[in-house]
């Protein structure tokens, strides 16, 4: 509920992007019109056949800016075993690595989802 209220503008206005990635996956998100910040969710929706599953882009944001993300835990915290080590902190990189290259995912089992916030640096 927290971070709805604190996300609410953003989650009412802004455009609504989803990546394409493998069928057992889903990465959503909203970018705000100004391209300044956004929201994703990654979902894994069923064990890949291949594991690790593939690094997952962010879509939507400016290629020329650079970004800080960081993983947002509204609810139970992904386990320190299923965290790739950036989601330790945060990690900033530009916008063109996000949406080309992406992140290392967390190794979450299926029916879970992990939240990134994601600002201009």
């Amino acid at each position: 509920m927290d971070a709805h209220k604190r996300f609410r503008g953003l989650l009412h206005s802004a455009r609504v992007v989803q990546a394409d990635t493998i069928a057992e996956l889903r990465v959503g998100g909203v970018v705000s019109h100004d391209r300044s910040e956004a929201l994703y969710s990654y979902t894994v929706l069923d064990r890949p056949a291949a594991w690790p599953p593939p690094r997952f882009r962010m879509p939507g944001l400016d290629p020329g800016r650079r970004y800080r993300v960081r993983s947002l835990t509204p609810g139970d915290p992904v386990p320190d075993g299923q965290r790739p080590p950036w989601m330790s902190g945060e990690v900033t990189v530009s916008g063109a690595v996000l949406a080309t290259i992406g992140l290392e995912p967390p190794s979450l089992d299926p029916d879970r989802s992990a939240l990134f916030h994601v600002v201009e640096a």
